[in-house]
């Protein structure tokens, strides 16, 4: 009986030793996250758009310490920036991402894809600017909640997500337009058409 209850003591300690360096490595990984030398911001002209109009936004990546820093950009839509547009309940909007309906994940679209190296210089910054049509399906009348990510390489699972968020407006078009007015045939000053 006192063997069986040594081992069970033995296992508890391993045990609990484990619990500790997964912790301690856990609080290390949070520190790097909050510690990432590019800080993302987005931003935008304006906060309502009408339907059917460009919704133009920035995506900001600057470069926070006093030297150089790299990251890898692949040329395909919706991998190294990610700006998610959320509904007013915090639900995600409907995708319009090709890839992202067919249930497949960033790192199945580049697998085989070489990206280009990026170098931002201290207190540097890259601005993409994306049209959110191209990456949802927005309706009418309704209020977004969008914020943004940044995958420094999308090949691994490090995402920065953007300090801020935006809450935009989607406006309906008024379909129902008076008849025109039709304009005098002469102007003031005896010009005529």
């Amino acid at each position: 009986m006192s063997e069986s209850r040594a081992k069970t003591g033995i296992f508890k300690r391993g045990l609990l030793a484990a619990l500790c360096v997964a912790a301690v490595q856990l609080v290390s990984y949070a520190q790097v996250y909050e510690q990432s030398p590019l800080k993302l911001s987005v931003v935008t002209d304006r906060l309502s758009f009408m339907e059917g109009e460009p919704v133009e936004i920035s995506l900001i990546v600057k470069n926070t310490t006093d030297r150089t820093v790299s990251f890898s950009m692949y040329d395909v839509f919706y991998t190294t920036f990610q700006p998610v547009a959320y509904l007013m309940d915090g639900r995600e909007a409907e995708s319009a991402v090709q890839y992202r309906q067919m249930n497949r994940t960033v790192q199945d679209v580049v697998r085989y894809i070489e990206p280009r190296t990026v170098r931002i210089a201290p207190d540097e910054k890259i601005v993409k600017r994306i049209d959110l049509r191209n990456c949802y399906d927005f309706t009418a009348g309704q209020k977004y909640r969008v914020r943004a990510f940044f995958m420094p390489d999308a090949k691994n699972p490090f995402v920065l997500r953007s300090e801020n968020s935006l809450e935009i407006q989607i406006a309906q078009v008024d379909r129902d337009v008076d008849e025109s007015i039709e304009l005098p045939r002469r102007y003031a000053g005896g010009i005529t058409p």
